[in-house]
């Protein structure tokens, strides 16, 4: 090998070197204890939301009401607290919207079985942030639970 080429492979290694680290200092760390966190809260919603699910099948508003009120009394009690602000905002616009959609059960008519049809509008906030809720979990690493789509 002449100087050429060993001048041309060091050149190389050196670029190579600071390429990786300078790549390095923008990556985004993902703070693994966060990520745990959140999708413990994920985890907690899910399994508060599938206990209001199962027992949920047509019935009357008064019973989806109540069905509705003990979710989102167990899911606001979730502890959230320590976790980043944008999950934090992220959350409580969801559970404010679930909490809308509670006090339009309780002002129903208590017979009428339609009630949640009747309610798109706050069905759609709903979805809408619990899209943003697993899209900000996401950004923090957080594993998103089986369930949660």
């Amino acid at each position: 090998m002449n100087t050429k080429h060993i001048t041309a492979l060091v050149t190389f290694a050196l670029t190579f070197a600071v390429s990786v680290t300078v790549a390095g200092f923008f990556q985004v760390k993902v703070n693994t204890s966060t990520a745990k966190q959140i999708t413990q809260v994920l985890a907690q919603d899910i399994a508060n939301g599938n206990v209001r699910t199962t027992k949920r099948c047509r019935k009357p508003a008064n019973e989806q009401a109540a069905w509705t009120q003990d979710y989102v009394n167990a899911s606001t009690s979730i502890e959230t607290s320590g976790l980043p602000d944008d999950f934090q905002s992220a959350w409580k616009k969801h559970m404010e919207a679930w909490r809308r959609h509670s006090n339009f059960l309780n002002s129903v008519d208590s017979t009428d079985s339609d009630a949640l049809e009747m309610d798109q509008f706050n069905t759609n906030e709903i979805n809408r942030t619990w899209w943003e809720v697993l899209r900000v979990a996401g950004k923090h690493g957080a594993k998103i639970p089986a369930g949660a789509y």
